[in-house]
């Protein structure tokens, strides 16, 4: 009776192993025929994701034409900050980043919350959130900077740039005439179409910034509002510059006296 079960088992043994064969040729095919397509079909279109993805075209901001009194003394210019922002990128631990530069700033006002808020207020997603700007000249930049780049491993799609900034060497003296510059609105974007401001761009608010912003006469472009440049770089994986590829220096804005 044994050797009968056994007998038996033989054809239904050998069935199943025609069957288990035939799933892993299957699976073979099947997993052939998708390399195929990702390697050799989409290759152009994988290839051309890549060379976007690692190619950056970051603008360069104008810096701002003078104030000057009639004697002379400067009444309002720029000096330079650096810039701290964040770009949300593809399979990034956002909440990990955001974690990491908290730490890494060691600023009490930008904690975690803080800087999410900062994040979910943006209304330009396509444009990285500014997080912190800190000028070039403050004895804690350098350490900051460092720290940031030592770091950088920690914290992809933090990158820091330089900007200049409006900066009245007495204060608010006469402010109430000079005005002063700051982050262009929505409204202001509507009534400036035609004059390629930017979300990020920054414009004079009121009395002689304001007046004297930006005019186009007769084609001629005056104002104290300089004209962007821009830069082409190649990028890393964690958003980090591998070099230069091309850059348009830009203009300042014309020195008012």
């Amino acid at each position: 009776m044994g050797n009968q079960e056994k007998e038996n088992w033989k054809p239904r043994l050998n069935q199943r192993l025609k069957g288990f064969l035939a799933a892993i040729i299957f699976i073979f095919l099947l997993l052939s025929s998708r390399l195929f397509f990702l390697q050799i079909v989409n290759a152009q279109e994988f290839s051309k994701q890549s060379a976007e993805n690692r190619i950056r075209i970051n603008p360069i901001e104008a810096r701002r034409g003078d104030i000057l009194a009639r004697g002379g003394e400067v009444l309002a210019t720029s000096q330079v900050v650096y810039v701290i922002t964040i770009r949300t990128m593809p399979n990034q631990d956002l909440d990990t980043v955001i974690n990491n530069l908290a730490n890494l700033l060691g600023d009490p006002e930008l904690t975690p919350a803080a800087i999410k808020d900062l994040i979910k207020k943006n209304p330009y997603r396509y444009e990285p959130t500014e997080i912190k700007r800190i000028p070039a000249n403050d004895p804690a930049a350098a350490a900051l900077i460092a720290r940031l780049e030592e770091h950088r491993e920690e914290v992809p799609g933090v990158n820091i740039i330089e900007e200049p900034q409006r900066y009245y060497p007495n204060g608010p003296l006469a402010g109430h005439v000079l005005g002063y510059v700051g982050q262009i609105t929505q409204e202001e974007l509507d009534a400036h179409k035609e004059d390629n401001y930017s979300p990020n761009d920054k414009i004079g608010k009121s009395g002689i910034e304001s007046f004297l912003e930006y005019s186009n006469v007769n084609g001629q472009e005056i104002g104290l509002r300089g004209k962007n440049g821009a830069e082409q770089v190649e990028v890393d994986a964690l958003n980090r510059k591998v070099r230069d590829l091309v850059t348009l220096p830009p203009p300042r804005g014309i020195q008012s006296n």
